[in-house]
């Protein structure tokens, strides 16, 4: 899963420490934070099957 870049990734790291063991226990896959610099780059790791979730 990643999150829209920011300025400060601070921004995102209550999320960031719930939600991903959240979406684990529903799904029953295992779920990992991946930052990403740029809106390019998370649209690059979804098309290469390595981001699945993103906040667009």
């Amino acid at each position: 899963m990643a999150h829209t870049p920011a300025e400060d990734p601070a921004v995102y790291a209550r999320v960031r420490e719930g939600f991903p063991k959240h979406m684990e226990e529903k799904t029953g896959t295992r779920v990992q934070f991946f930052p990403v610099p740029s809106n390019a780059a998370r649209i690059a790791a979804m098309r290469a099957d390595r981001l699945h979730v993103a906040s667009i």
